[in-house]
């Protein structure tokens, strides 16, 4: 499984207060009957959880999520994505971190 962030950034740093897009690429050989993103921000607090991904295309689904510039929602600093695929045999888990910044201007 591949995860990709996809933002608006400034020298490879997201922004708070952006949406950011996390798609989970399947490879061929993995199938899907649930894909569910857990998001847990700078103090491993969960952001989101559970939260269904929804399918883009074969084996590539995505969540779009929107983030605050609100010091007490979202903070500056690590997320991590977490990524569940669950199929009748078996979980996989992916993981991937990223960078949210303040921007001051």
């Amino acid at each position: 499984m591949i995860i990709d962030i996809e933002r608006i950034h400034i020298d490879n740093t997201q922004v708070l207060g952006t949406a950011v897009k996390i798609t989970a690429i399947l490879s061929e050989d993995e199938s899907a009957t649930t894909v569910a993103l857990r998001l847990e921000n700078p103090y491993n607090a969960v952001t989101l959880d559970d939260v269904p991904m929804e399918e883009e295309a074969s084996r590539v689904f995505s969540y779009t999520w929107q983030s605050s510039d609100s010091g007490n929602v979202n903070y500056a600093g690590i997320y991590e994505a977490i990524v569940k695929v669950t199929n009748a045999e078996h979980t996989t888990i992916g993981y991937q971190k990223f960078n949210l910044a303040d921007v001051i201007g």
